[in-house]
């Protein structure tokens, strides 16, 4: 508090130590790019985001307008500029083109500052621009083969996964994310099965996956993963909404006030923190 970030720039989400995002929300039809970028836009100031998967089977990929095949790509190009704004815009333009069947430009990443570069923001140093070259690759990997489609479980947490790869590659930024997923999809749980999944493995990392459980469910699907690779871990909403401590106090929250969590701590939870 009291720096550059917040004073100068107004960055104050920078202060929050975690949030949530929902991928199915209201507006999911009008802003399916939504939630991705605020991620991104989040992560990027060292705030740790919780998701869900609810997007799954509510999202259309449409395609850019300008492809009739995946090589096909018009004369039209953005310069990304310079800054966590910008990198954040390029995503937002790849991901409109795909749900809002927009033009899809060539992106020119030549603004952007060599690798080993400072950074007078958050200080270290510059990635270079070929973490976010890979960003839009890989983005675009999962979107080609889902074209006419809707989104999938395991889509909504590959592009979420990817973002926190690209960001975690800034150096000085550590990516925290917790996916939130239904204890009864096979899909989202075996989404850390890396013999199943081997393609995951280099970004599956990047979130902590935890299932919405409920009292009397079958632990028993669940607890096969765990056993295997030490998730999902549980996360009982109701009483997240109603409980900021196990103490048997009712905070009473509203049940609208908590549809998830960040991924390091439920409300009213005790912080411990370390000045340096």
């Amino acid at each position: 508090m009291g720096t550059a970030i917040t004073e100068e720039r107004h960055l104050y989400a920078a202060l929050n130590n975690c949030a949530f995002v929902s991928t199915g929300g209201s507006d999911v039809k009008i802003n399916p790019s939504g939630p991705y970028l605020f991620l991104m836009d989040a992560s990027m100031l060292g705030v740790g985001v919780g998701f869900d998967t609810l997007a799954a089977g509510q999202v259309q990929v449409l395609g850019p307008s300008n492809i009739s095949s995946t090589t096909t790509l018009s004369s039209t190009s953005f310069v990304v500029p310079d800054s966590r704004e910008g990198w954040v815009e390029s995503l937002r333009i790849l991901l409109d083109s795909y749900f809002h069947s927009k033009e899809l430009p060539i992106f020119d990443y030549s603004d952007i500052r060599p690798a080993g570069s400072p950074i007078k923001g958050f200080g270290g140093v510059s990635a270079g621009s070929d973490v976010l070259v890979q960003l839009h690759g890989d983005v675009k990997s999962v979107l080609d083969r889902l074209v006419g489609h809707s989104l999938t479980i395991t889509s909504v947490v590959d592009i979420m996964n990817l973002i926190g790869r690209c960001v975690v590659s800034g150096n000085v930024r550590r990516t925290a994310e917790i996916a939130f997923g239904d204890p009864l999809s096979e899909e989202y749980i075996d989404l850390k099965n890396y013999e199943k999944n081997p393609e995951r493995a280099g970004y599956g990392w990047t979130s902590n996956n935890s299932v919405f459980a409920e009292l009397g469910m079958n632990y028993e699907p669940a607890c096969e993963r765990i056993r295997a690779n030490g998730e999902p871990g549980f996360a009982w909403l109701d009483n997240m909404r109603s409980y900021g401590r196990m103490n048997g106090v009712s905070y009473f929250f509203n049940s609208s006030f908590s549809i998830g969590s960040g991924p390091t701590f439920i409300p009213n939870s005790l912080i411990q923190t370390q000045l340096t």
